[in-house]
């Protein structure tokens, strides 16, 4: 008996070694199994396309927010195209963060390909999944314009007009630029059409561009529209000189700026931080008999904050409320920022006060910042201070 209990001690350790080793093969034959099933499941099996065309209507993406819903992913890609299917879960075929997309058209899904999307304030690119020959989705995504053939000109066209703010920049600019290789731009039609997509997605200089050609072209003239186009691309592009030249060009083709076009160029003032342009651009509309309105003297109090130009914020103050303008939060939050970095407290008592409809007399600097509120306290706020109005 005890020889026998030996035997069985000194034999446990290989015993033990055995099942360990089978416990690990049944794992692994398990999982292997579970793989395999896990691809056909998913369509993600290895061995290709064969043949079917589908598979390049796929398209996956990862990295997404965890917080990421389906309705954001077709917002993000309905610029694109239509889409067939929207997977987006954890579960056997999408892990967290990842989603599958298969679109309605072959061309839509290389298009997506070549385009950066944010979703949720991420930055994600679409890729072919395995599904897809490595091979055929690196060329394929490497090569935006094979998607773009299966497009006619006039659906290019279209495409890039249904640009929205949210719409991958990179998309529209292809689309055009492959429109363009098809065959140029001839109507005017045709150039408002392209300059409106780029502007949706901030293009300024790109369609300032657009205006150029027209100019310069025999068979068209620029009209109205055009030059507001125009002027909104320069006012994107921050560009105050080409804003100035584009209003001498209405006048020279016979057609007189309005308050639309003094917007849009004092606009690029205010993107470029120019105070004094933007002063001057509403001095130049009062000196040809126009009415500025709260659109124009927001923007121009916007091109004043930031900068400590409390002076020229109070002058235009004067001049609003002396033609009856009545101005929005934003204008007068401008105007008080102007003054708070001038450290002009007795002005950014009164313009805290007008903006909440108070008498700046009776108590109003108690709608004010907290150093306000110190400050007119003791007295130290009753408009000495420099640039006071």
């Amino acid at each position: 008996m005890l020889l026998g209990t030996g035997r069985w001690a000194s034999g446990l350790p290989l015993l033990l070694l055995s099942l360990a080793i089978l416990c690990s093969g049944a794992k692994g034959w398990s999982r292997g199994p579970r793989l395999v099933r896990h691809r056909i499941q998913c369509g993600l099996s290895r061995a290709g396309p064969s043949g079917d065309e589908d598979v390049f209507r796929r398209v996956a993406l990862h990295g997404l927010p965890w917080d990421t819903t389906k309705a954001d992913i077709e917002d993000a890609f309905a610029s694109f195209g239509p889409l067939r299917r929207v997977e987006l879960s954890a579960g056997p075929c999408v892990l967290r963060g990842s989603c599958m997309l298969d679109f309605e058209h072959q061309a839509d899904a290389s298009l997506a390909l070549a385009a950066a999307v944010e979703v949720r304030g991420r930055v994600v690119h679409a890729e072919y999944p395995p599904a897809v020959d490595p091979a055929v989705s690196s060329s394929s995504s490497s090569s935006p314009s094979k998607g773009l053939e299966l497009h006619s000109r006039e659906e290019l066209l279209a495409r890039a007009a249904r640009a929205l703010p949210t719409t991958p920049r990179a998309l529209v600019i292809k689309c055009l630029e492959h429109a363009t290789t098809l065959a140029p731009l001839e109507t005017l039609e045709e150039f408002h059409q392209a300059m409106n997509a780029l502007l949706r997605v901030g293009e300024g200089r790109r369609v300032v561009a657009l205006h150029h050609e027209i100019l310069e072209s025999r068979s068209i003239s620029a009209s109205r529209l055009t030059f507001d186009l125009a002027l909104a691309g320069a006012a994107v592009a921050a560009s105050v000189p080409t804003a100035k030249d584009m209003l001498q060009e209405m006048v020279d083709v016979g057609l007189n700026p309005d308050t639309t076009a003094y917007l849009s160029a004092i606009q690029a003032a205010t993107r470029s931080h120019d105070c004094g342009e933007a002063v001057g651009l509403l001095d130049e509309m009062k000196q040809q008999g126009m009415q500025a309105d709260e659109y124009c003297y927001t923007a121009a109090l916007k091109a004043c904050d930031g900068q400590g130009h409390c002076e020229a914020a109070s002058r235009l103050v004067d001049d609003l409320e002396a033609q009856g303008v009545d101005l929005a939060d934003a204008g007068w939050n401008a105007a008080i920022e102007a003054c708070e970095i001038d450290e002009n407290w007795g002005s950014v008592l009164q313009f805290s006060a007008k903006k909440h409809h108070l008498d700046p007399s009776s108590g109003g600097g108690r709608t004010s910042p907290e150093r306000v509120q110190v400050e007119g306290a003791d007295g130290a706020g009753d408009g000495s201070a420099r640039g006071g109005v």
